[in-house]
């Protein structure tokens, strides 16, 4: 490895680092919240208030199929999977200060909007939403220091954070995700997805021989991006960054690639065909390498 292509890979690891430190850690006044790998139950998040366990609770819903509008409080999170029955479960994860908080948090629906209220302010307390989504859904998340995840999910999905992570895995449908304020990861063989990120990382780690659906489309306007490519590819990927950033990708990958380099932009092709894949950064270093599953 050349000493020019591994200070830009610790460049990206370092900025992913962070990335990963922000999906898995929230740490506000005092309170942190960490999941685990595979988060499917209310015991699959840890939360902390200054190093001490929380008063936990949780709340279950159902909601017809179709549109789901989810809306938690300030800091909290909403982590959706995909399910194969015919209407929504949802599982509202209390965690408080105090255990005479807890009586306060209360979730409702109204219509196709499900809500959180809880005591004034959001210091002492938080919710983890957790959604099993049947197929064909439509949803609309929405989060402002807390992250959004979309795992094995089938349908439409709307996701805004304000400052915190979005992570979408093996997603079939149309994604549209942004986040302000924090990093976005893909991983995953198809679908028709948007990802944004205007100040944060982007991995993306693609699977399978080729994408399968639309395509997808992400873009960062501050931040590096890691991107994973199988050999031999059966689809276009084209990985775009301004002239000025650092740019690496790995020979046994690119040695083929069809490459673009001048003073105002670098861009590189890889796989097969016109580009389905697009990835792209305005400021910040870029990673390109073979698919793990590929070496």
């Amino acid at each position: 490895m050349s000493t020019y292509y591994r200070n830009v890979t610790l460049a990206v690891a370092g900025s992913l680092l962070l990335m990963i430190s922000a999906a898995s850690a929230h740490d506000r006044h005092g309170m942190s919240v960490n999941t685990h790998d595979e988060v499917r139950s209310c015991g699959d998040v840890d939360v902390d208030f200054d190093s001490r366990a929380a008063a936990r609770a949780e709340e279950t819903l159902t909601a017809a199929a179709g549109t789901l509008n989810v809306r938690p409080p300030s800091s909290g999170h909403v982590h959706v999977v995909g399910s194969g029955a015919g209407q929504y479960s949802i599982t509202v994860c209390k965690a408080a200060r105090e255990q005479g908080m807890l009586a306060q948090i209360q979730a409702s629906l109204s219509g196709t909007d499900l809500n959180v209220s809880g005591p004034d302010g959001d210091d002492d307390w938080t919710v983890f939403v957790l959604v099993q989504a049947p197929r064909g859904s439509t949803m609309d998340l929405r989060t402002h220091n807390g992250g959004i995840s979309l795992n094995g999910v089938n349908g439409s999905f709307t996701a805004r954070a304000e400052n915190g992570p979005v992570s979408v895995k093996d997603a079939a449908g149309k994604v549209d995700a942004q986040t302000q304020n924090g990093p976005i990861s893909f991983k995953g063989s198809g679908g028709d997805l948007r990802l944004v990120t205007q100040n944060g990382p982007i991995a993306i780690d693609l699977n399978g021989a080729a994408w399968q659906g639309r395509g997808l489309d992400a873009s960062a306007q501050n931040g590096p991006l890691s991107v994973s490519v199988p050999r031999q590819y059966g689809s276009g990927v084209e990985v775009t960054s301004a002239g000025h950033s650092p740019f690496s990708c790995s020979a046994d990958l690119c040695s083929a690639s069809q490459r673009t380099w001048d003073e105002r932009s670098k861009k590189i092709q890889l796989g097969t065909g016109t580009p389905v894949v697009k990835v792209s950064t305005v400021n910040g270093p870029v990673a390109v390498k073979a698919h793990k599953s590929s070496l």
